[in-house]
């Protein structure tokens, strides 16, 4: 099913019931009334679903947000990024995510995907030139690391004067 969408249809033809519920939420909820309500009116188990599923629920969210704190420990040998906050600023064109632009604010750094307006949010230090992108919004699963390619061949050459030239963009795998 599509994230965000979930839908549950019991028939029970010998009893002339049926039971369907659809909802908007991720999580549980929804299967958990119909189950319930679905057994409880034909009779099923002494089975508490709504806690069943709730506490399944936390425990895969529990997991998850172990897995993202696991997977956004610096490295043992991380270094510290290469330039201040300000000279990773700039509008960097990204195949995948179009325009993308990276401002300073209080110290630190904020990317905003122009394509999506949910695509906005703070920059915290991984490793070296590789940023964490954490979006406000945790529906969308979309965090990432962006890394920061930059130019220090010549810096007499124009575009190449201590500043970030281009970034990259990888998902963050759990």
């Amino acid at each position: 099913g599509v994230a965000g969408v979930g839908t549950r249809l019991f028939l029970f033809p010998d009893k002339q019931m049926a039971f369907f519920g659809i909802t908007n939420d991720y999580r549980s909820t929804g299967s958990a009334w119909v189950y319930q309500m679905a057994d409880d009116s034909i009779g099923g188990r002494e089975v508490d679903f709504i806690k069943a599923l709730g506490d399944r629920q936390n425990e895969r969210t529990t997991k998850a947000l172990t897995q993202l704190d696991d997977a956004l420990a610096p490295p043992k040998d991380a270094t510290s990024p290469s330039l201040p906050p300000s000279a990773y600023a700039g509008v960097y064109r990204d195949p995948w995510y179009g325009l993308v632009s990276v401002t300073e604010k209080e110290g630190g750094l904020l990317m905003d995907m122009k394509r999506s307006n949910l695509l906005t949010g703070p920059l915290s230090h991984y490793d070296g030139e590789t940023f964490a992108a954490l979006w406000p919004n945790r529906t969308l699963r979309g965090d990432a690391f962006v890394t920061f390619q930059l130019s220090t061949d010549d810096p007499n050459a124009e575009g190449l004067d201590g500043q970030a030239s281009e970034k990259t963009v990888i998902g963050i795998k759990m």
